[in-house]
């Protein structure tokens, strides 16, 4: 409130120079994203296991879906830089893996290893949590690169040597469920592949016992 009407004017006047200056900005202000909406899948929370929601068990993990809402940001124009040099191994492929690779992820689609051996047959283990992540890349694990050397250390030993692979009936991998079985399978398998071996793939033991196709 003021006292003197003479400056009641100076008020209006600027008002609206105060209005105009933000239509100004409204009009060149780059448009509020659109709010979109996807179904994605989640490690299930424990509001989901009291309520209705459809879990799926994928080793000790269980899984749901959501409805997933955001509002896509337009990139800046020039780019998002990311040094991803300590988080990516050095190779694609898991034969030139070393430890100092360990705990780093590699990109399964440049891997030609992984492109040519699993192409007809699928992975070993179940796909679907794969599958539903859209996984395009894994991490190296000390256990797989121990596997993979322990098995191109038997093959690289004469033929009747002890602990040879012709001096081996079989090699078994145990560990609880979820733990990383069929991965450890899947890894050392491209990387004998790559090492030359002609590697006879069976991801599923029902064909064998019950007839392909006994998996559908």
């Amino acid at each position: 409130r003021h006292a003197r009407g003479d400056a009641l004017p100076n008020v209006e006047v600027n008002a609206a120079s105060w209005a105009r200056a933000t239509a100004r900005r409204l009009s060149t202000a780059s448009p509020r994203p659109v709010l979109q909406s996807a179904r994605v899948t989640d490690v299930a929370a424990p509001q989901d296991l009291k309520g209705k929601a459809a879990l799926q068990e994928e080793g000790s993990v269980l899984l749901t879906e959501r409805e997933l809402q955001y509002r896509a940001l337009q990139p800046p124009k020039g780019g998002v830089e990311a040094d991803l040099r300590g988080l990516m191994a050095s190779s694609d492929e898991p034969l030139s893996h070393t430890a100092a690779d360990a705990g780093k992820i590699f990109s399964l689609e440049r891997s030609s290893a992984f492109a040519s051996l699993f192409f007809h047959t699928g992975l070993c283990g179940k796909g679907r949590q794969e599958q539903a992540a859209k996984t395009a890349a894994a991490l190296v694990r000390p256990e797989v690169l121990e596997l993979r050397d322990e098995l191109l250390w038997r093959a690289a030993r004469p033929a009747d040597a002890q602990h040879s692979l012709r001096d081996s009936s079989g090699l078994v991998l145990v560990g609880e469920r979820g733990h990383g079985k069929s991965w450890a399978l899947n890894y050392a398998a491209a990387a004998c592949e790559a090492a030359g071996w002609l590697v006879v793939l069976a991801p599923w033991a029902a064909d064998w016992t019950m007839g392909v196709g006994a998996r559908s």
